[in-house]
């Protein structure tokens, strides 16, 4: 989590499917290091204006392009019925890229709640 931009759907994703907020790194940190650290950087930051993406279309909603409704249309097939929640969070993460959101202190302070309750440690 030190260099990405981390979502707060994915973290409880993992979590729900079993992943272990404990674990540490080669520097003996856990997740919840990074997220506090992380936390902390960006709310010393000043903030910035953000240039609207050409992804996003009068109303800031997600319009694909074409070779990317034809993505998400393949996984829809080959996931019939499958995990809801990947589907959704990949839609998450595409409208977070087009809205320039990235290393989102809001986020950030969620991953850092639903890893504390995990027991992440830290």
């Amino acid at each position: 989590m030190g260099g990405s931009c981390p979502s707060a759907a994915a973290v409880r994703a993992l979590l729900q499917r079993g992943a272990d907020p404990g674990l540490t790194d080669e520097a003996g940190l856990t997740a919840l290091d990074y997220a506090r650290r992380k936390l902390a950087r960006l709310q010393n930051r000043p903030a910035r204006r953000r240039r609207k993406s050409p992804s996003l279309d009068e109303n800031d909603q997600l319009r694909l392009s074409a070779a990317e409704q034809a993505d998400l249309d393949q996984m829809r097939r080959e996931l019939p019925g499958a995990d809801r929640d990947f589907l959704q969070i990949w839609w998450q993460e595409r409208l977070r890229a087009a809205r320039r959101v990235f290393n989102d202190p809001e986020q950030v302070e969620q991953i850092v709640t639903l890893l504390e309750a995990a027991g992440g440690q830290g």
